[in-house]
């Protein structure tokens, strides 16, 4: 995923716009989930390592541009990435969950820039994510499987999920992208939250590896992983498709269909 995505970038923005720097950025995140994978790095390590690519890309002019101040868009551009990067890791629990996941944001993420008339390296970023991860697929759902992600993978596809949505929305003022993001990154967040919810009652710790994890709930009722991961490419696609079509009718309707989203969270959590 990470070779396709820097190939087809690359090769098609060439040094111009923010390209070198996310792309950068998409090394060392790689690289720090890689790494991690083989030998365990502190939390706080990991952590700082991924705030700092998000300044890299907030110096790059790549982060929020919202029209809030600069010391407020900053630490937003960290905030999304680090959680984007982290909830990715965590809807990583079954094989073509998170990449299926990513590819319905990347395909709302193509929409929405489309829409708001957005720099090309974003939909570039965005067409060669989405691409990655239908190839992907293809060798993850096999059975055996031929490929996984690894923290590698999953936090590289967090990050390239944050940083091309925010290139979307570059110059849209609050409260709109906020609420996009909300959408775009439906899945993951509401599996996040689930977790963290389900940990916090039973009092186990939120990075705890288990199997209790919505997706692994859907998979006791489904009974496949070919059926998850198009059930949680469906609800993303469905979420990104009402985030687009929100866009059009404006900044009410966008946030009365985040507001809609978080109800309907609630209530499956509840549930």
């Amino acid at each position: 995923i990470l070779i396709a995505v820097l190939v087809a970038s690359v090769a098609s923005a060439g040094t111009s716009s923010p390209i070198p720097v996310i792309a950068s950025g998409a090394v060392a995140i790689c690289l720090l989930g890689t790494v991690d994978d083989l030998r365990a790095i502190s939390r706080v390590a990991r952590l700082a390592i991924q705030a700092a690519v998000g300044v890299s890309v907030w110096a790059a002019d790549a982060g929020w541009n919202t029209g809030l101040p600069g010391w407020a868009e900053l630490a937003l551009t960290v905030f999304w990435i680090v959680l984007a990067v982290n909830a990715f890791n965590l809807i990583d629990n079954l094989d073509g969950a998170a990449s299926s996941a990513a590819a319905g944001s990347a395909l709302g993420i193509v929409a929405i820039a489309l829409i708001l008339d957005a720099q090309a390296w974003v939909v570039l970023v965005a067409l060669a994510l989405l691409g990655a991860c239908l190839a992907f697929l293809a060798f993850n759902l096999a059975r055996p499987a031929r490929i996984f992600l690894g923290d590698g993978g999953s936090t590289l596809l967090g990050y390239l999920i944050a940083v091309s949505a925010m290139g979307a929305l570059w110059d849209e003022s609050a409260p709109a992208p906020a609420a996009i993001m909300v959408l775009l990154f439906g899945i993951p967040l509401l599996d996040t939250a689930f977790v963290m919810v389900s940990r916090w009652r039973r009092r186990i710790p939120l990075l705890t590896g288990g199997r209790d994890h919505l997706t692994h709930l859907l998979l006791a009722r489904v009974g496949s992983p070919w059926k998850v991961a198009a059930i949680a490419a469906t609800a993303q696609l469905a979420l990104s498709a009402l985030a687009a079509t929100a866009l059009e009718l404006g900044s009410a309707a966008l946030v009365a269909a985040a507001a809609l989203y978080g109800v309907a969270a609630i209530v499956v959590i509840a549930v």
